[in-house]
């Protein structure tokens, strides 16, 4: 009820450490936490995005990033250029950053929380693929099966 962003803030008293790691419920990326945190420590950003190459970006918006790694837009979905860089869903929150999110408001992470901090401490990695979405039943078939044939995951038929 409290969106992405609002579920992040009213989780803040659970979350003891120091940063946090937040994962999409609707995705699967393989990322490595070792590099996606080494990188997050030597920018001192205060959310680090872990992003995937793919050449359909149509369903999804796209991230624009400077060499170093800061973002520097969102740009939402676009018939332009197909291939492009997206969110995977992985992220990394340093706590202070879940403390600025305001309490007991509807918010995203993508479209309301991510926004504020571009030029602001955001920055991403990115990552190699594959990125399965589950928001489609196309999709969702595409991910079981991959699952199933890469990792024994799945549905047993």
């Amino acid at each position: 009820p409290l969106g992405t962003g609002g579920a992040l803030r009213h989780a803040l008293p659970l979350i003891a450490s120091k940063r946090v790691v937040v994962l999409n419920g609707d995705s699967y990326c393989p990322f490595d936490l070792g590099h996606l945190e080494q990188f997050h420590q030597q920018t001192a950003g205060k959310i680090t995005l872990w992003l995937v190459q793919v050449q359909d970006k149509l369903r999804y918006g796209s991230v624009e990033l400077r060499p170093d790694g800061q973002v520097l837009a969102f740009t939402e979905k676009s018939s332009r250029s197909p291939a492009g860089l997206v969110s995977a869903g992985v992220y990394l929150f340093e706590r202070q950053a879940v403390a600025e999110i305001t309490d007991g408001v509807v918010l995203s992470l993508e479209t309301d929380v991510f926004p504020r901090y571009v030029g602001q401490g955001l920055y991403a990695v990115v990552g190699s693929g594959p990125f399965l979405d589950i928001g489609t039943p196309e999709s969702y078939a595409e991910a079981d099966q991959y699952l199933e044939k890469s990792l024994g995951i799945g549905q047993q038929t």
